[in-house]
């Protein structure tokens, strides 16, 4: 707990991170308040590793699945570049449509943790926008994997597969 009572650092004070011997990463408050936990924790990014894998895996099943369909396509001709970008576009659509009822949650649940935010609005629409490019750019360059996988499908192995 923080010298405020609130469990949360005061306006200023900042957290730094280290990562201890077993990995989770430990938040302490760096304005010399000795053993004083940050509110915010490693579990946060464990949580985006989570996401991040979770797209991964599924984009990957779905080129599995669709593994015929991307053969039968660059059997008739399609690029690489084509598969690549048809994968993607299946991926990025899934994260727009997880973005947009993310804001809406947001926007919605900013009005319970409003007392709770220091130095940012609960509907801070620079935050939004920020954090909404992050988590694309992210989910891209975890899509981008499988869709590089797609593009090397052999057509000739894929059509015969079964």
């Amino acid at each position: 707990m923080f010298e405020n009572g609130t469990g949360f650092p005061r306006p200023g004070q900042t957290c730094a991170g280290a990562l201890s011997g077993n990995g989770w990463h430990e938040l302490r408050s760096t304005d010399g308040a000795a053993g004083e936990d940050c509110p915010a924790n490693g579990e946060t990014s464990w949580t985006d590793c989570f996401a991040i894998s979770a797209l991964r895996s599924v984009t990957a099943y779905a080129v599995t699945q669709r593994t015929r369909e991307i053969g039968v396509r660059m059997a008739i001709g399609a690029s690489a570049g084509a598969v690549v970008r048809l994968v993607l576009a299946s991926a990025l659509r899934t994260v727009g449509v997880g973005l947009c009822l993310g804001t809406v949650a947001a926007l919605a649940g900013g009005r319970l943790i409003a007392s709770q935010l220091y130095g940012v609005s609960a509907r801070d629409p620079l935050t939004l926008a920020a954090i909404a490019a992050l988590l694309a750019v992210v989910a891209l360059a975890a899509s981008g994997i499988p869709a590089l996988r797609a593009a090397r499908i052999d057509p000739m192995e894929a059509l015969r597969a079964e």
